[in-house]
């Protein structure tokens, strides 16, 4: 099991996992109720010889800097980023749901609430249409717990981001037969 360590940014503590590796990190951002130790997909990153950086999104494992957005998170994965001496990043990846098994909510699924809110849809948009990197966004139609119009959405708000619909019954993608074909997927679209 990986060990968390707690890195200070100017708004306060922000929980990660550090795992080493032979190319470069992949930033990583679980999601559902989880925080930066559990494995809920980087895996696969490791699994491909990339480092990975876990963090635990705000009011999650050990990061405590009040109920921010990502946007307003995004400054201080900077700063933990520039602690690190991280200056470069193979991909940011954020999962929408995690394994159950790893649940620790704290007060970050309220923010998550909170920010999933009609009244906030418009800012989500405006944040997701500045994205200016390449982006892989995954879903999978057969999905009864998330729904892949999420997935759609996602990949028509973000300029040029690539859509993969995946043929897994659920959205722990990488769990499970249609794990090779989503290592091949990412792998491909990390060294593009």
């Amino acid at each position: 099991m990986a060990e968390t360590r707690i890195v200070s940014t100017s708004a306060g503590p922000v929980e990660i996992v550090q795992v080493p590796g032979e190319r470069p990190p992949v930033l990583f951002f679980p999601g559902g109720h989880c925080s930066a130790k559990c494995d809920c997909g980087w895996g696969l990153y490791t699994g491909s010889g990339h480092a990975v950086v876990s963090f635990s999104r705000p009011g999650y494992g050990g990061t405590r800097v009040g109920p921010l957005s990502a946007a307003e998170f995004e400054p201080l994965i900077s700063e933990v980023c520039e602690q690190l001496d991280i200056t470069v990043i193979a991909a940011a990846v954020g999962v929408a749901r995690a394994l159950f098994r790893c649940m620790r909510s704290d007060s970050g699924f309220i923010n998550d609430l909170r920010q999933g809110q009609d009244r906030w849809a418009a800012a989500r948009r405006d944040v997701l249409s500045k994205v200016q990197c390449p982006t892989l966004v995954t879903g999978s139609p057969h999905d009864r717990g998330v729904s892949f119009a999420h997935a759609e959405d996602f990949a028509n708000a973000i300029p040029d981001a690539q859509l993969v619909g995946l043929d897994s019954p659920s959205h722990i993608f990488w769990i499970g037969p249609g794990r090779a074909r989503l290592v091949s997927i990412v792998r491909s679209f990390i060294d593009e």
